[in-house]
């Protein structure tokens, strides 16, 4: 097996080593009192209000598919998803940081594993009215993309999602909270690759809201808004997405434009009732073209619902869903069903895709989880009407 570094990450290295060295720092002010602790996710080591934690996650993933999604053949891969490390560092109650480093199997090659970064930052909280950001982190967009994937509720997140919804990329980010409202604003570094060029870094400001109208015992209600203004400079811009499973061909594309700007809006509802839960999210892209060419306008959607046999409910904290806590020690059994639309279609170009999502999740406890989705996959445009079907199966554990 073979390492090696993404081109994408290769920028992001000297970041990288700083945050590591100021994670270890902090372990040199630990005496011999310290406590260690194996609660919960990782190793915790503190003493004061100096903190330092070791946590790791697990993803394999098995693929079955057909149709569309492998050009009419049958086929199947399997992979590994996501392997990461997370190191945080806290020297007292107002700075902190976080360093991800991934290991992840190579869309190219199954022989090789790429090392990348994850979040990357140093976050001072210290003020009473907002918190800084500063370093490489998931630019505050959207209700799926902004949860943790070992949260989620299906195995991938939506074609919407993954199209329009930013995900790291390093800056200077600003964000606040109070009573039941959530509210984050950065500024940040956008590195789009060009098949034919090389990388080009522009800017983009991004900012979401939140408001929770009520949140009781197991009974909540999530609305937020999200939009960003990014330069692009003439690069090209497609939207090019697998249908939610990750080991088949990318088959939603739009067309290729040469583009001054790209601003993204996005909309996100979640209702939470006892065992039962419904998230949906509503996304778009407004592209300003460089040449005489017409702007085009893409968006998508999703709406999707989970019921939780065994009782539990969704977990909430600030804006997020988070981990599943199984009430029994047999674990925990969630039903799932997600639609969703990705419209790459402009100009009499692209396609459009619709996804239905059914699934079952096993929680054997807070550290471990099986997933199995059935993906059925409708794509339309170009004068041609396609279709797949697809099996995909997860095993999730962390520590």
């Amino acid at each position: 097996m073979q390492f090696q570094c993404s081109k994408t990450t290769i920028t992001s290295c000297q970041l990288c080593f700083t945050l590591l060295y100021f994670s270890l720092l902090s372990t040199t002010v630990f005496a011999e009192g310290a406590k260690i602790s194996l609660k919960g996710e990782g190793i915790k080591i503190k003493q004061g209000e100096t903190q330092f934690q070791i946590k790791a996650r697990m993803m394999w993933d098995y693929d079955t598919f057909d149709g569309i999604h492998n050009d009419g053949e049958s086929g199947s891969d399997s992979e590994l998803r996501h392997t990461r490390l997370t190191f945080k560092s806290k020297l007292n109650n107002a700075l902190q940081a976080k360093l991800q480093i991934d290991f992840d199997q190579d869309d190219e090659t199954t022989s090789s594993v790429e090392t990348g970064v994850g979040d990357a930052y140093i976050q001072y909280t210290g003020w009473d009215y907002f918190w800084v950001t500063v370093g490489r982190a998931k630019e505050p967009f959207g209700l799926e993309r902004m949860s943790s994937s070992r949260y989620i509720t299906t195995i991938e997140r939506s074609m919407a999602t993954g199209a329009f919804a930013p995900g790291r990329n390093i800056g200077v980010g600003l964000s606040g909270n109070a009573d039941n409202m959530t509210w984050a604003v950065g500024l940040y570094q956008v590195n789009e690759e060009d098949e034919e060029e090389e990388n080009h870094n522009d800017y983009g400001i991004t900012a979401q809201l939140t408001h929770t109208p009520w949140h009781g015992h197991n009974n909540l209600l999530h609305l937020g808004i999200a939009g960003s203004v990014r330069n692009f400079g003439g690069k090209k811009y497609q939207i090019k997405e697998r249908a939610e499973v990750h080991t088949a061909e990318k088959i939603v594309k739009s067309a290729k434009i040469l583009a001054d700007k790209v601003n993204l809006f996005g909309l996100e509802a979640a209702w939470v009732k006892g065992s039962f839960s419904l998230q949906t999210e509503y996304m778009m892209a407004v592209i300003k073209a460089e040449t005489e060419a017409e702007d085009v306008n893409y968006a998508g959607y999703y709406l999707q619902s989970s019921y939780f046999l065994t009782g539990e409910s969704r977990s909430y904290k600030k804006g997020r869903f988070g981990k599943i806590k199984p009430n029994a020690k047999s674990g925990a059994y969630e039903l799932l069903a997600r639609y969703s639309v990705l419209d790459a279609v402009d100009n009499n170009a692209g396609v459009e895709a619709t996804n239905i999502t059914l699934g079952i999740n096993y929680y054997m406890n807070e550290q471990a989880r099986l997933m199995a989705n059935y993906i059925n996959t409708e794509l339309s445009g170009e004068d041609s009407d396609e279709s797949g079907n697809a099996f995909s199966f997860r095993i999730q554990y962390s520590f």
